[in-house]
């Protein structure tokens, strides 16, 4: 949270706590509109395009699941990055 609490319950906002909110809530707003838009631009003829080419569909979901986190567990190795930041890097890769 971007809070600051004190041991009384008070709730404080500084300065830097609130434009840690702004930019926050400005980042995942334009998130949104971006996915929502792009959403919009896309036909039903879009999802079929896969199908009738099922080669690339089997090349990007092997690379998807297998080699992206393959290379993610080689650079955490490499880097020797542990704990909760290795999961984190493994959870994203997946």
């Amino acid at each position: 949270m971007c809070f600051d609490t004190q041991t009384s319950g008070r709730l404080i906002v500084t300065w830097h706590n609130a434009c840690g909110l702004v930019i926050e809530l400005l980042l995942t707003g334009s998130l949104a509109f971006i996915m929502f838009s792009l959403g919009l631009s896309l036909k039903p003829q879009d999802f079929g395009v896969p199908f009738h080419q099922p080669k690339v569909l089997i090349a990007g979901a092997i690379s998807q699941l297998l080699m992206l986190p393959i290379i993610a567990f080689v650079l955490l190795k490499i880097f020797g990055l542990q704990g909760d930041f290795a999961l984190g890097v493994m959870i994203l890769s997946c």
